[in-house]
């Protein structure tokens, strides 16, 4: 979409923040199956120190360190020492406590099994909160649940987020999403069922953000086609009857049920 036409960052998130609405700022610019470079961490280190000083004293401003790292295979020794970086220079050198989050290993969806091997949060969740001779507080982790989750069964989910629970990775579904007319057989439809499904069952109580409010793709919370299916055009915010069946209607029931 045109940026122009809502690239005003400050003012995004005063608006929100003064209604006590998070506002989590994601860097996508590397990262997306990758891991950073050495001059691509020197960048998102200037980066990061930026907004971190900028938003240090607003609690309802978290930081997303990196989108997705990593395409294939086990999560290497660079996911603890990528975050460890980035986490160090927030809290050490700019002093700001605000909740910090780090995705997982393989497009965020850590290869779609419980496998510490291939899994950053359970492999190395610990190692990027205490380091350095201390314990880093604020620190959360998501997982993205999108096809790869989609051809496994409910139960490798389940123990995912177990193990986090009893493990101290404190773990929020940071993606998920399908089109809006997905067919029940659909990959990304079932990993869609299967994150709010675990997220609700035996009181888990996981935070689930939806991919998109703008529709992209086909993936979005309002149905209909182009424009028509972006967020904004929900026809009522008490009791709507336009939501996507797929993922708006879950994702309002979700917010709603608590």
């Amino acid at each position: 979409y045109a940026t122009s036409a809502n690239n005003d960052l400050d003012k995004i998130i005063s608006a929100y923040s003064a209604k006590g609405i998070v506002v989590m700022l994601a860097q996508h610019k590397y990262g997306t199956g990758n891991y950073p470079t050495s001059t691509q961490l020197d960048e998102l280190k200037t980066w990061w120190r930026s907004k971190a000083t900028k938003y240090k004293n607003n609690p309802w401003v978290w930081f997303n360190l990196l989108n997705e790292p990593g395409a294939s295979g086990n999560v290497p020794v660079n996911w603890r020492d990528f975050h460890r970086t980035l986490i160090s220079l927030i809290r050490d050198e700019v002093g700001a406590n605000n909740v910090i989050i780090c995705d997982d290993h393989r497009w965020g969806q850590a290869g779609g099994r419980y496998n510490w091997d291939t899994s950053g949060v359970l492999k190395y969740g610990w190692d990027v909160q205490s380091f350095n001779g201390k314990f880093y507080n604020n620190i959360g982790f998501a997982l993205h649940i999108y096809d790869q989750w989609g051809g496994t069964a409910q139960s490798e989910l389940e123990s995912y987020v177990d193990a986090c629970r009893k493990y101290s990775r404190s773990i929020m579904f940071g993606e998920t999403g399908c089109a809006w007319d997905a067919a029940s057989t659909d990959v990304y439809r079932k990993a869609v069922d299967k994150a709010f499904n675990v997220a609700s069952i035996n009181n888990r109580k996981v935070g689930i953000l939806a991919w998109a409010f703008n529709m992209w793709n086909k993936y979005q919370l309002v149905s209909g086609t182009g424009s028509s299916g972006n967020g904004n055009k929900i026809n009522s915010w008490t009791n709507p009857t336009n939501l996507s069946p797929t993922l708006g209607r879950r994702m309002w029931d979700f917010s709603h049920s608590f």
